[in-house]
């Protein structure tokens, strides 16, 4: 009877898990609004971070090239192009 409960427990576990990994790979708009729904007593036993780190990760990897944005500038410059800055030294952008 103790073994059932104990399986039944880990069954709902790993399907909660897994919903949370799904959750996680959706857009970061649909992600939010899916969250805001979701119990904090969920977000202590679940494991948030170590799913977190997988599921955002992206496709960038150490040494690839920066990807084309724009960012306002603060200085004379109205915005600050970080492909523009390549030949140079690296670019620090706050």
């Amino acid at each position: 009877m103790i073994g059932m409960i104990a399986g039944g427990l880990a069954f709902l576990y790993i399907a909660a898990a897994s919903c949370l990994y799904v959750a996680m790979r959706q857009p970061p708009e649909r992600f939010g609004a899916l969250m805001s729904e979701v119990p904090m007593a969920a977000m202590m036993i679940l494991p948030f971070k170590p799913l977190w780190m997988p599921a955002r990760a992206g496709p960038l990897a150490v040494g690839d090239a920066a990807p084309r944005f724009c960012a306002p500038g603060s200085g004379p410059e109205p915005h600050s192009q970080a492909h523009g800055r390549m030949a140079g030294p690296p670019a620090r952008l706050f």
